[in-house]
């Protein structure tokens, strides 16, 4: 027996796009380059790194990317780059020598030497301190070059990195929704008015190769080749060369252009404007500068002043996080109101109490017409207008006008306008009302007090029925509309009907035969065929029944073990089949089918024995020319090398192998096909018992099948990738 367990985990993402709180990042750690680079450099499994970005402790690094490494005593943290390295969050006493054997130990080789010596009283005194320990050589450029820089801290910048971040922020940036998540994780460079983002290197300056704090080389960049990149949006070129910022924005370089990112998101609808801030020093954040940024995206409306003063100030407090916050909000329109139809009068069924037992008591149900001759019944309200908005930058946003309805006035119904638009149903006979989909119908009503027997005949009514008692052997019952039985269906009786049906007490009787369009309801069924449109409730038992329905068979009750089990017989239903018991201590065969429509299942089973005939045909002449697989270059020399009859008898064969090749391949195809539509209607589909399934239960779900030779507790037969799988 085959048991599965929860479904695995997504297919992993990019650290970029996972990072948002420390936890996060630790979890994705393995997914990263960068963390694959630390993780060499020091020797130490990628899996033992966690990740963070560093915060006050971490001084003029705060908001970059950090990788941390626990030791006994401290914790090493190496920034993404691999340039910086600190040690901090100590837990015992820690000297010099002890801080140097365990830098070493970590193959850190660009150590700074009189930090080291002083770090152990550092710590000592503030554990939770960071002190830098090493510091890789940058990379230094030859005259002429130019040189990208943090508008910050106006340290190097690889044009590469800049330009793989600048791609993937705008992505970000131009997206239809703001993933906080994933811009979390992005460290990007925030320039204000005044940086120099890019220079060229100073006259006489001698190009040279750097090293991280491991002494791995970072090579010189080769000599410019191509020309220097076009100042874009937001930045100035002086001329001595510089690029200049002149507005608060992420640097960006793209398709030799460097410009400034504005730091600012705007949905699709553009109704919100959000700041996207990357982290970085919170005093380069003014109101001003995001006023600006405003100015120049055109939003003039909806401006939250508040927020924009409450940002400046927060963003001076230590420990300001990187984020995404709402600064200026528009009006969004007001969709209309859908048109919508009032019922007058209360068309839903009460099919009566549920006993005990299972049966049904129609004591407290009145079984009189809905509706009177010239009696309302529905009424159908018109759609109303919705209510523009206005956008960030002040421009109207037209609103979507509510969805009409239609109501089809069916049989015995005539429609009146009213002079406020909306429309009134009228009954024209005195019936009962049915209304389902879009349209309404009245229909007749036939009250028959006694049971269907010799004294009344065969009923054969349009509208519906209602029986106050059984209908007797024999008889039969024929309505358009609904039928209500409140007592029971017997031995070789037919019912049928267009609508629901409703049976107090059971169907009983092998030449019984039950059909109805919607959904049946019934205390037991006794091996009588039933079939449903809809659902079928059982609130008993079934007991070598043949039911069918087209979605799903529910199998209720309490009480005594029989109650709600399904004991016998063949138990067919589309969407699922729900009991408590299934089979029983004999071993009887019940056979529970899902997920396939009868119809189709009997086409795949004689579709299979079809395939299987055609294979045997193959087989069978293949063995006359002694071959385990058809190979059609042996057989046709098998067949020129023959002489006489034998040639004549190997050619007739061939040809038959043909034939029934090509017959093989059009019935596998024909059943792939039916396989490919019923593999929909078994998504989804399942078989759930909740107590017991004896041996002897036989489970279908689409085209997958299982018997149940040993008994089971409870159980759900479903299928998932393509195996049916007990759970």
């Amino acid at each position: 027996m085959e048991r599965v367990g929860k479904e695995g985990p997504a297919d992993s993402q990019d650290l970029d796009e996972l990072l948002s709180t420390a936890q996060g990042l630790a979890s994705a750690i393995g997914e990263d380059e960068r963390a694959a680079s630390i993780a060499a450099g020091l020797q130490q499994p990628v899996e033992d790194l966690d990740i963070l970005i560093g915060e006050a402790a971490a001084g003029a690094d705060r908001g970059r990317i950090f990788y941390s490494l626990k030791q006994n005593d401290l914790t090493l943290f190496v920034r993404e780059d691999g340039m910086q390295a600190y040690v901090g969050e100590a837990t015992g006493r820690l000297g010099a020598a002890d801080l140097r054997r365990l830098l070493r130990a970590n193959h850190l080789q660009n150590i700074l030497r009189q930090d080291v010596d002083g770090a152990g009283e550092m710590l000592r005194r503030a554990p939770h301190t960071w002190v830098r320990v090493a510091q890789g050589v940058t990379v230094q450029a030859a005259a002429g070059e130019l040189v990208y820089l943090h508008p910050e801290s106006g340290d190097p910048v690889l044009s590469r990195a800049l330009e793989t971040a600048s791609t993937r922020l705008r992505s970000l940036l131009e997206a239809v929704e703001i993933d906080a998540e994933s811009l979390a994780g992005l460290h990007v460079a925030m320039a204000v008015p005044g940086d120099v983002i890019a220079r060229p290197a100073p006259a006489g300056q001698v190009g040279r190769a750097g090293s991280d704090v491991f002494g791995r080389e970072i090579p010189a960049p080769a000599a410019v080749t191509s020309q220097p990149p076009e100042a874009g949006l937001f930045v100035n070129l002086s001329a001595g060369g510089q690029y200049v910022a002149h507005r608060l924005g992420y640097v960006c370089l793209e398709e030799g252009r460097l410009s400034l990112l504005s730091p600012l998101w705007i949905d699709p609808q553009e109704i919100e404007a959000y700041l996207v801030w990357l982290g970085g020093s919170g005093r380069r954040l003014t109101s001003a500068r995001l006023r600006q940024c405003l100015a120049d995206r055109d939003i003039v409306n909806g401006i939250e002043e508040q927020v924009i003063g409450d940002l400046e100030r927060s963003a001076r407090q230590p420990g300001f996080a990187s984020g995404v916050y709402l600064v200026a909000r528009g009006t969004a329109p007001v969709v209309g109101t859908d048109g919508r139809v009032e019922m007058v009068v209360n068309t839903a069924r009460r099919p009566g109490r549920e006993r005990d037992d299972g049966s049904m008591d129609f004591r407290d149900v009145n079984f009189v017409p809905d509706a009177s001759v010239g009696q309302v019944v529905a009424r159908l309200v018109p759609c109303m207008p919705g209510t523009d908005g206005t956008s960030l930058n002040g421009s109207n946003l037209a609103s979507d006008p509510g969805e009409e309805m239609q109501l089809e006035a069916g049989q015995n119904v005539v429609v009146e306008t009213r002079d406020d638009g909306s429309q009134e149903y009228i009954s024209t006979i005195e019936g009962m009302v049915k209304a389902g989909g879009d349209k309404i119908d009245v229909v007749e009503f036939l009250r028959v007090n006694g049971d269907i027997s010799f004294n009344t005949g065969n009923i054969k009514f349009g509208g519906e029925v209602c029986v106050i008692g059984s209908v007797v052997q024999g008889f039969s019952v024929v309505a358009g509309a609904g039928i209500t039985i409140t007592g029971t269906v017997e031995a070789g009786c037919t019912v049928v009907t267009q609508g629901d049906l409703t049976v107090g007490r059971g169907i009983v009787g092998r030449k019984t035969k039950v059909v109805a369009g919607g959904t049946i309801r019934v205390q037991f069924v006794q091996e009588a065929a039933v079939v449903a449109g809809a659902d079928l409730l059982v609130r008993s038992s079934t007991y070598h029944a043949h039911l069918r329905c087209g979605s799903t068979v529910t199998i209720t009750g309490g009480g005594s073990e029989r109650m709600g089990s399904i004991v016998g017989g063949e138990t067919w239903a589309l969407k699922g089949i729900s009991a408590h018991v299934s089979g029983a201590q004999s071993g009887v065969t019940t056979r529970l089918v899902v997920g396939i429509d009868y119809e189709k299942a009997d086409q795949l089973d004689r579709l299979a024995q079809d395939v299987d005939q055609a294979y045997d045909n193959i087989r069978r002449i293949l063995t006359r020319f002694g071959l385990e697989r058809i190979d059609i270059l042996q057989i046709t020399n098998m067949v020129k090398a023959a002489t006489g009859p034998q040639r004549m008898v190997l050619r007739r064969a061939a040809q038959r192998l043909g034939e029934f090749a090509q017959a093989y391949q059009g019935l596998r195809a024909r059943r792939d096909q039916l396989l490919g539509r019923s593999s929909a209607d078994a998504e989804g589909a399942e078989i759930s018992l909740s107590r017991t399934v004896f041996s002897g239960t036989e489970a279908r779900v689409g085209d997958h099948t299982q018997k149940v030779v040993a008994d089971l507790g409870p159980s759900r037969f479903r299928v998932i990738n393509d195996r049916l799988v007990v759970q």
